[in-house]
Formats: structure tokens, sequence, C-alpha cells
């Protein structure tokens, strides 16, 4: 284990240990990347802290970013690419947190795993700035094992570009919040699995004039909820 201190700029955590240094990608164009069975976990909260912009974070398959509490977070940054082929998750809310970002960019590849107790990739804001132009493509699994959803939009101005390809699945178990839940504009493809328990919400519009496009192979367990939202548009392809 590498001792528990706080590093910035690019790295490459690729020795098959456990680096407990928060990581700090605070300059434009840095990278992180995370590979040969390498974990970070520095057992609190934010162990990948992106602020810079243009910044990619790489999960290779057997790798892992793990916290008790938000485990990569973005703040007020434009442009990130965090593409996971392995495992990402908290052990209590939030795997992924990105607040006011501007065109971030989430691949969750087959056999990638990210998940977290509740609301596990959260789309939310900070300060007046709403995250717009979210892009999230995922092939593997994105869960929230206790509560809340697997895809979180926390107000009706934060924005996203959801597809769920062939093989992608995205689950949770929660009466009160869906498994996946965008806000106005947003765009929803799914050729996978969106799973609740059946009477409840497995998509949820919280804002207007959005689409969803339910693709042929494609499965959706649970409700389509937008009570109270105009605008928005029903596909099946």
């Amino acid at each position: 284990i590498i001792p528990n201190l706080s590093f910035a700029d690019s790295a490459t955590l690729n020795n098959g240990e456990t680096t407990t240094s928060q990581q700090n990608i605070d300059g434009n164009g840095e990278f992180l990347t995370i590979s040969n069975n390498s974990t970070l976990n520095t057992g609190a909260t934010k162990p990948a802290n992106v602020t810079g912009n243009n910044v990619d974070v790489t999960v290779e398959s057997g790798s892992t970013i793990t916290s008790n509490k938000v485990s990569v977070f973005a703040d007020d940054t434009s442009d990130l690419t965090l593409t996971n082929s392995g495992t990402i998750y908290a052990t209590g809310t939030n795997a992924i947190d990105t607040k006011g970002t501007t065109d971030a960019t989430i691949v969750n590849n087959s056999g990638g795993t990210i998940s977290s107790n509740r609301n596990t990739i959260r789309i939310s804001k900070t300060g007046s700035n709403n995250t717009t132009g979210m892009t999230i493509t995922n092939s593997g699994t994105i869960t929230a094992r206790s509560s809340g959803s697997a895809i979180f939009g926390t107000g009706a101005n934060n924005t996203a570009s959801i597809t769920n390809k062939s093989g992608g699945e995205m689950t949770n178990s929660d009466s009160s919040n869906a498994t996946v839940r965008v806000g106005a504009n947003s765009t929803i493809v799914n050729s996978g699995s969106i799973k609740n328990d059946v009477s409840n919400d497995a998509i949820k519009l919280y804002g207007n004039n959005s689409t969803i496009t339910l693709k042929d192979g494609g499965i959706v367990v649970g409700k389509i909820g937008a009570l109270l939202r105009t605008g928005s548009t029903l596909k099946f392809n």
C-alpha cells in the first residue's frame, strides 16, 4: 500500500498495488490511468478529484477506483472523458459526481461496473452552473445497490444524452427513485436493459423536451414517468 498523501498532475497507477493518496487532476489536458490490476482507494472521499479541463480518467480491466463516498468527482470542468473497463464503486453514495460540468463523457465498456449504494452517477450543479452536454454510453453495468438511482439528475436543467447499448444493464430497486432520471432536453436510447421493480419508475423525465428511444431487443422493467412535463417524445425503433 502506498502511503496516504495528496498528489497532483497526470498519473499512471500500474504497480498492481493499492494507492491511498488522493489524485488531484487539476491542470488542463492532464490524465489519470489505473491499470495492471491496481486500485485507488483513499478510504474516505474523492480519490479521483478532477478540477482541470480536458482531463482523461481511464480505469482498465481488472483495476478499481473506490471510496466510501464519491469515487470520481468533477467540479465545474469541461470536456472530461471518463472511460471504465474495470470497477468504479462507492460503499456509500455516488460512484461518480459531476457538478456543473460541460460536455463530459462517461463510457462504461462491456465488463465494466459502476456502482454505489445510492445515486451511482450523479449529474448535479455547482452554484448556478448546471451540468450540460453530458454523454453517458453504457455497455457494462451501472447499478444502485441499495436505494436511489443508477443515473440521477438532480435538477430539471441538468441535461444528459444516455445510450444503453445491447448487453448494457442499468438497475436499481427503489420505489422512490427511478433507475434513470434526467433533466430537460435530454435523450435516452435503450438497446440493453433498464430495470427497477415493475411497479416503480425505470425512467423519469425531470424536465421538458426530452426524447426516449426504445430499440428492438431492449428491455425496460418499470414505468416511464413524465408527470407534469411537456414537449417530450417516446419512440419505438
